[in-house]
């Protein structure tokens, strides 16, 4: 069963606080984040016990679109996991 939620981000207004407030630089926080990413994938490799898969990050930038996206192939949260954590975000 998939269960599908929404939320909002202001993500300009996000990066400023992370970028300006929590850490030195916005390059700072471009880092914690691609370190999410690796740490997601270093959390699947354990949970795996030596089932197969491919590391990845990939970030993109789409400069016609002003964006930046960094995916991963990392174990991602759980669904209580994302409503813990990602619900208390700002």
């Amino acid at each position: 069963m998939s269960d599908v939620r929404t939320t909002q981000v202001d993500l300009a207004g996000l990066m400023s606080v992370l970028g300006e407030h929590l850490y030195s630089t916005p390059t700072v926080a471009l880092r914690e984040l691609v370190q999410n990413a690796h740490d997601a994938i270093t959390r699947r490799k354990i949970e795996a016990s030596g089932s197969p898969f491919e590391p990845r990050i990939e970030v993109k930038l789409d400069r016609a679109r002003g964006t930046l996206t960094i995916t991963d192939s990392g174990a991602g949260l759980t669904r209580q996991e994302i409503i813990d954590f990602l619900a208390t975000i700002g």
